[in-house]
């Protein structure tokens, strides 16, 4: 690098599961540590379990799952900021790559690089300075590697507009049939060509564009409509070749996952034998990645699956109860309830949880795996 007489400090943020399952990321890094001294941390849950399946932990850092622009903001005082993204679409990584560009604006420039194996592969510098020779030079380090293009945009995006005494957030790059995420919830699912969220002092009252799935949005509280975290897009689309552990056996602590299955990797703690997973989906997607800790699950269901989540896994031995007359909601925090701070066996916390349901005289049915 001609900038500079030492190397490189560069900080990378791998967002999503796409780059490191296609391989992208790993190659950016094996060329970025050519020129610098490479850090780079996962965003994203389940690029995380990418980075496990892949081998990837002791060149990823999976430790904790910042959104992109707080980890690209811990890596402030590096040389260069980085962006690995694969977008369903070019459209759809650009509109992403807005956004964190634009919550970290004047921090200094970001190299993202976006879909970078396909066709359209673009490296485009996020910043208001067009004079960043360093951020000019990765990027042209990155584009004549893989022969992409390069694009300088200043980021203009601004999430949520007032309107009338609403506030409107547009997301664009949606495609119909896709699932809608708000705060990592299961809102619905997209019938248009663009999505717009309507809030009115935090509480979303309508979402434009999307068949709307009620029991997810009335699990949203209050947000910030600026801030809060969108996703529209399948969890992952890759056909994936899971690193699963063999599970815990022995005496522990269960924990919960109460529709909150993004958290599952910090949820679990060193003494975690047992998760008790509340809701179709989290069940579903906490499964996954469990598998991958080698922790059982006992899944609390009642039936409402909207199989946001490809290609899964469910750890051995785990067991998934639906339930009937009841909500899983209601069933699943009274059944935590009966085994919180206890310390047992896998099959000791699942024996009680049949034992409250049977208590409380709730149908179910159980499926073992």
């Amino acid at each position: 690098m001609k900038s500079l007489s030492r190397p490189l400090e560069i900080g990378i943020v791998v967002h999503g599961p796409a780059p490191v399952y296609s391989k992208e990321a790993k190659n950016i890094i094996d060329l970025l540590s050519s020129i610098g001294n490479v850090s780079a941390v996962a965003g994203g849950t389940m690029c995380r379990t990418a980075i496990i399946d892949e081998g990837l932990r002791d060149v990823i850092d999976i430790s904790s799952c910042d959104p992109p622009s707080i980890a690209l903001l811990s890596f402030r005082d590096a040389d260069a900021l980085v962006v690995i993204n694969h977008g369903k679409t070019l459209e759809s990584g650009i509109n992403f790559g807005e956004i964190v560009a634009g919550r970290v604006n004047n921090v200094k420039s970001i190299i993202h690089a976006e879909r970078i194996f396909e066709a359209d592969g673009t490296v485009i510098i996020w910043g208001n300075d067009e004079d960043d020779r360093i951020a000019s030079e990765v990027a042209s380090v990155i584009a004549g590697h893989f022969k992409s293009r390069i694009r300088q945009i200043k980021p203009k995006y601004v999430p949520a507009v007032e309107i009338e005494g609403f506030n409107y957030r547009k997301i664009s790059g949606v495609l119909p049939g896709e699932p809608l995420f708000v705060g990592g919830t299961f809102v619905g699912t997209v019938v248009g060509r663009e999505v717009r969220i309507k809030a009115k002092r935090g509480l979303i009252c309508g979402i434009e564009g999307v068949k709307i799935k009620d029991s997810g949005l009335a699990k949203i509280g209050p947000v910030d409509l600026d801030n809060v975290m969108i996703k529209s897009g399948w969890l992952r689309d890759d056909i994936t070749f899971p690193r699963i552990m063999t599970v815990k056996e022995g005496p522990g602590k269960a924990v919960m996952i109460d529709h909150t299955a993004f958290l599952s990797m910090d949820t679990v703690k060193p003494d975690t034998v047992c998760a008790i997973t509340v809701g179709d989906d989290t069940t579903e997607v906490a499964c996954d990645i469990l598998a991958r800790l080698g922790i059982r699950a006992i899944g609390i269901t009642d039936g409402d699956k909207d199989s946001i989540l490809k290609d899964t896994v469910v750890p051995k031995g785990s067991v998934i109860i639906r339930v009937s007359g009841i909500t899983d909601d209601e069933a699943g925090v009274d059944a935590y309830s009966c085994v919180a701070g206890n310390n047992d066996t896998f099959e000791g916390f699942s024996q009680k949880v049949i034992s409250f349901l049977e208590g409380r005289k709730i149908s179910y049915t159980i499926t073992r795996y």
